[in-house]
């Protein structure tokens, strides 16, 4: 009889120890994080049943303490990365309290494509190439009213509280939610004074902000430019020949790089370019819609290399600035 009893004693002492190691361990036989998607119809036992696929080790275990924990009061939809060394209780905890975790998106003026991808897949649960996808769907872009050659325009610097698992979509959603919000009806009327819509302010802004990164410069630079659109003079933007190149490195401009066949070459095709060549500042922005009044038709940068800018109403007067400048290249080896 004492036997037994010891036997018995013994046995759910190795039954406790196991179910204590048990739910204690791991619960999935994953080497790598995986991310699971949970819609608005999703059930506790929905979730377990796939959570299998996924080789389960126990999912009686997960189901009790599911039911322990009431996962299924508080589940909420998401996306939600579970790490290998997750136990049951982490899992149930994760997809009760949900993952809603916010983080700083912070977008820089002259901020290109590539960089708000790569930005996304370090800041986000999502990787790059979902942002890469989403900015070439055409579909959705439709629905949030952009294209793949205005999109710069929807990404205004600034820092933004997103939550960590937004997907791309969302970003961009919540992206045009904020531009709007930018776009008031004072900006859109200082817009019409100009002759021009909000994404033409950017794709005109974006060249400003390349042109120059003296704030107090730009107004000049953007009332000229608006000077050769309403004469119907080419902008002959030096930054446009760069993005068209693909060479945003390129420091001196020479004829050979003048004849590339591009939209963006603003030296061949009159008027704005399709799009913005970057995220424009909210400086060379505020330029535009507000630009300084004058008769200047050219620019040439300083031969001071200060990064500042002359100006002058006439070719004659353009080509003496022209001179000095290329002569300065010249001496510094600049080619």
């Amino acid at each position: 009889m004492k036997k037994a009893i010891l036997i018995s004693i013994g046995t759910i002492v190795i039954i406790a120890a196991w179910g204590l190691y048990r739910f204690k361990s791991a619960a999935l036989a994953i080497e790598k994080p995986i991310v699971i998607t949970l819609d608005q119809d999703d059930q506790a036992d929905s979730v377990i049943h796939y959570l299998e696929t996924y080789d389960l080790k126990s999912p009686w275990l997960m189901t009790i303490i599911a039911e322990k924990m009431h996962m299924q009061n508080g589940l909420k939809q998401g996306r939600y990365t579970i790490t290998p060394n997750m136990t049951y209780v982490d899992i149930c905890r994760l997809f009760r309290e949900g993952q809603f975790k916010s983080i700083d998106f912070t977008i820089k003026p002259m901020i290109q494509l590539h960089q708000v991808q790569k930005l996304y897949g370090l800041k986000f649960e999502g990787d790059s190439l979902e942002m890469a996808d989403c900015m070439k769907d055409s579909l959705f872009l439709k629905t949030l009213g952009f294209n793949d050659t205005n999109l710069f325009a929807l990404m205004l610097p600034n820092t933004y509280n997103m939550l960590f698992h937004s997907s791309a979509q969302e970003v961009l959603s919540y992206l045009q939610k904020q531009y709007h919000q930018f776009w008031d009806s004072s900006k859109i009327n200082l817009a019409k004074a100009q002759g021009l819509t909000p994404i033409q302010v950017s794709t005109l802004a974006s060249i400003v902000a390349k042109e120059s990164n003296q704030a107090e410069e730009m107004p000049m630079i953007a009332g000229m430019y608006l000077n050769r659109l309403r004469i119907g003079m080419p902008l002959q933007a030096d930054p446009t020949i760069k993005f068209a190149l693909k060479m945003p490195g390129l420091k001196r401009i020479l004829n050979i790089h003048l004849a590339v066949e591009s939209p963006y070459n603003t030296y061949l095709y009159k008027g704005l370019p399709p799009g913005p060549i970057c995220s424009p500042s909210l400086e060379a922005i505020k330029a535009v819609l507000n630009p300084a009044q004058h008769q200047y038709l050219f620019m040439c940068a300083k031969a001071d290399f200060s990064g500042y800018h002359v100006f002058a109403s006439n070719y004659k007067a353009h080509l003496k600035n022209a001179n000095l400048y290329q002569k300065a290249l010249d001496a510094n080896q600049i080619h």
